[in-house]
């Protein structure tokens, strides 16, 4: 009997074996399972899918590789403001070094606070990335007041385009490590983080 007979021979008897249990190759896979879409797959190359190790950077001079901003899920529900006087949906902002930390990643910082306001109609606002407070101030906003002051203009005078145009200039930046509380962490996490933030920026 040849290799391939044997091959097939094998998968004679698989096939009578789930049908004296009622089942087929392809139900038995089916059964309780659920086929995942394109969408539940993530699109980050597996070369890239690398826990971040956060290097202590404070003191240190680097340059602002670049700034993103990503649009809010509108599909998810607005959360209500503090004073419960406006409803807003978290713009997530992430600010990327050029140096790189132990394992070959660009050093990098998620920065909060920047924000989309549901209007009347239900729709988002453009992002805001500085408003005033009475409160502690968010860190898109103290990045916003150091990038204003980088430029040598008040923060009610520069715009968010200016904001975003600047950052991605490549500016050379005074990085300083400033603790946070460290909000919606996993359960056994830190209670705060330390972040290396621009403490100003330098020529």
């Amino acid at each position: 009997m040849t290799e391939q007979d044997k091959q097939i021979n094998t998968f004679a008897q698989l096939a009578k074996d789930n049908q004296d249990n009622g089942t087929t190759p392809s139900s038995a896979v089916a059964s309780g399972t659920k086929e995942m879409a394109i969408t539940e797959f993530s699109d980050v190359a597996v070369g890239e899918q690398v826990s971040y190790t956060r290097p202590d950077l404070d003191g240190k001079d680097d340059i602002v590789e670049m700034f993103q901003v990503f649009q809010p899920d509108m599909n998810e529900p607005a959360s209500l403001s503090r004073d419960k006087t406006a409803s807003f949906w978290r713009v997530q902002a992430l600010l990327t070094y050029s140096s790189k930390n132990i394992d070959g990643l660009n050093n990098r910082e998620y920065i909060s606070g920047a924000r989309c306001f549901q209007q009347r109609d239900g729709s988002r606002s453009q992002v805001h990335f500085w408003y005033e407070t009475t409160g502690k101030k968010s860190q898109c906003s103290v990045l916003w007041e150091t990038v204003a002051k980088a430029l040598n203009i008040s923060t009610k005078d520069l715009s968010p385009r200016q904001f975003i145009a600047f950052l991605n200039s490549k500016p050379r930046v005074r990085i300083r490590s400033v603790e946070y509380d460290n909000y919606n962490a996993p359960k056994g996490a830190p209670a705060t983080v330390r972040k290396n933030m621009p403490a100003e920026f330098v020529k």
